[in-house]
């Protein structure tokens, strides 16, 4: 079933590109157009109130594309050749559905997978409740739901449960994101010269490196971000930074400098975030173009230092410059994170009110000692790279971005704090180290023998660096094996899957009261409604335990379901410090007192039993 609904998505994007875009742009930018194109529709939609035809009419642009396209003999033609070009997309889609298939969805309990879903059960209600209408709000970010409703509508037109609907985006959103991925790699090679025989190779392997290395702590991007918009978002973040870098190039016709507006606008509605990480990337790619430009050096193999180029990147760094500028007076919307910042008061106290972000916790657990190994071999093989204006960016990201007080006080000015690391997302260190390689492979038939073994030291040790391992003091656990394998069912909601599957046999929409772990597996998996933030008993949860319940404190509720779980889940050990998950957060046999216990076992007629297994008890209050 996921073919249906990636074609519903893949296809209306692809014959648009087919359209307006160049042969080689047409399988980069199909997702981000056909994100374009839905998000168009549902703005449109929303103003004239007539939200319940966004999917038949998107899906009605999409039939009447393809007419369009299968019709004209030049555009079925050009549709061809621009599969043709990449065909190796096909062999590597199939090895990631196998391998998907294989381990399933990474389901940990607590990773986004259980927000998101929550915020797809939302919009299914608001659905039930519009007569298909889309529960939503007209203002960016992830709480908009305008992502979450297209899972939704799926949900809402064949009925599946949460279960179901995972194992179906499971291949959709993680294919269209590896995908891209691929094309990024392969046009930013293709770029920095990578020879066109080798190139799909070498873009293959970058590929890879994405699933292996890219991600934040034990967590791979496609596996843990699977049902979230940022998923979808990054891959238009690529698709628009490589239209950019062909404007710097002067390649860009005024159709397809259309087409970087249209790409950035719903990217920016649906996850700001991929804003900052393009103005991020671009402004790293502008002051390397400059600085080369002022010392008069040799001009880049990449991006050419021509007046167009220079231009460009001047114009550029200015809007960003002042964008910063104007960032750093605004108030503050958040309060500084003191654990995943450095204040450089500890190097001067004049600096005490600068803060950057610190080295040695959420920079660490995104690169790891496999990206600091990495920036090593950059550092030290320098004259292989530094005709790469790409390459260059890419190892001065950090100190222009995270390291530099002005640019992080910006971002959390803008933003709240989490965003500030998550920039490190736009640090593409499997395309660098691909990058490497192949100069390094160059340069090893000119190198003698101290020098070989010195490069293939160097290989051999960031290959071992993919993996968990520990030797005396020092632990390698900055990986993200633990993500792609299987989950195991002690460690996922699947431990509570025989009360999820009777609370899904209730066709209504019940409210629980519950501890707050079974609460937010409750509303993830099932389309009930439990309050509260997360899995803390923060943000409107309702407690359950008193020190006396002579008044019946809980009967403000009658009608509700009270669920009871002592049923522990294990200990999750293969999530390392720092964590981002408490490994024993699926211990919740805690939550509940044992007067609660006394009460609801003694006192039927308060509480009536109507579910009941393995340390489960379900009751509904009377």
């Amino acid at each position: 079933m996921f073919l249906l609904l990636l074609s519903a998505i893949f296809f209306p994007g692809f014959f648009l590109a087919v359209i307006v875009a160049r042969r080689e742009h047409v399988l980069l930018l199909a997702m981000p157009l056909a994100v374009s194109m839905y998000v168009a529709i549902v703005v449109i939609a929303f103003k004239l109130s007539v939200t319940q035809w966004v999917f038949p009419v998107y899906l009605l642009i999409g039939a009447i594309l393809t007419v369009i396209v299968l019709v004209r003999s030049h555009y079925r033609n050009k549709a061809v050749s621009a599969i043709a070009l990449h065909w190796v997309l096909l062999p590597l889609l199939i090895v990631v559905v196998i391998y998907q298939m294989m381990v399933g969805p990474f389901s940990d309990f607590g990773v986004d997978l259980y927000r998101h879903l929550r915020f797809v059960n939302t919009a299914v209600r608001g659905m039930e409740s519009l007569s298909g209408g889309l529960q939503m709000k007209l203002e960016p970010g992830t709480l908009n739901l305008v992502f979450h409703n297209i899972a939704a509508y799926w949900v809402y037109i064949t009925g599946v449960s949460s279960e179901q609907l995972i194992r179906t985006i499971m291949f959709v959103y993680p294919l269209l994101w590896t995908m891209t991925v691929y094309l990024f790699c392969h046009s930013l090679l293709n770029l920095m010269q990578v020879p066109e025989r080798r190139l799909v190779l070498w873009a293959l392997l970058a590929t890879a490196l994405y699933w292996i290395t890219f991600g934040i702590n034990n967590f791979s991007f496609p596996r843990y971000y699977l049902a979230g918009p940022v998923i979808l978002t990054h891959a238009m973040y690529l698709a628009a930074l490589v239209l950019c870098l062909e404007l710097l190039r002067d390649r860009l016709t005024i159709r397809e400098l259309l087409l970087v507006g249209v790409v950035i606008a719903p990217m920016t509605f649906l996850h700001p975030q991929e804003l900052l990480l393009l103005a991020s990337s671009l402004m790293a790619i502008f002051v390397v173009v400059l600085i080369s430009a002022v010392t008069k050096r040799s001009a880049f193999a990449d991006i050419p230092l021509t007046k167009h180029s220079v231009v460009i990147s001047l114009l550029g760094l200015t809007m960003i410059s002042v964008c910063i500028a104007a960032a750093i007076y605004l108030r503050p919307k958040y309060a500084h994170d003191p654990i995943s910042l450095l204040n450089l008061g500890v190097v001067h106290e004049r600096f005490a009110a600068w803060n950057i972000l610190r080295p040695n916790h959420q920079f660490f657990t995104v690169v790891g000692w496999w990206g600091l190994l990495m920036f090593g071999l950059v550092i030290v093989n320098i004259r292989l790279v530094k005709n790469s204006a790409i390459a260059m960016s890419l190892l001065l990201f950090p100190l222009l971005t995270v390291f530099n007080p002005i640019y992080s006080e910006a971002v959390m000015k803008l933003a709240y704090p989490a965003v500030l690391w998550r920039l490190l997302f736009a640090l593409h260190l499997p395309l660098l180290v691909c990058y490497l390689l192949w100069r390094m492979k160059i340069d090893w038939d000119l190198s003698n023998g101290a020098k070989r073994s010195f490069q293939l030291a160097a290989v051999v040790s960031l290959v071992v660096l993919l993996f968990p391992f520990k030797l005396g003091d020092f632990e390698n656990r900055m990986v993200k094996w633990p993500s792609l394998t299987s989950t195991p069912m002690e460690n996922s909601w699947q431990n509570w899957e025989s009360l999820i599957d009777f609370l899904n046999q209730d066709t209504r929409t019940r409210k629980i009261l519950s501890d707050p772990v079974t609460g937010y597996a409750i509303r993830s998996m099932t389309r009930h409604l439990h309050y509260g933030k997360k899995f803390f008993p923060i943000g409107g949860y309702i407690k359950i335990n008193f020190d006396d319940y002579h008044d019946h404190p809980l009967g403000k509720y009658k009608g509700w379901l009270l669920v009871i779980n002592t049923k522990n889940g294990e200990i999750n050990r293969r999530l390392k410090p720092p964590h981002h998950i408490y490994p024993h957060v699926m211990v919740v046999d805690h939550y509940y007192s044992d007067i609660l216990l006394d009460e609801v076992s003694q006192r039927e007629d308060r509480y009536k039993l109507i579910w009941q297994g393995d340390r489960q008890f379900v009751y509904e209050i009377q």
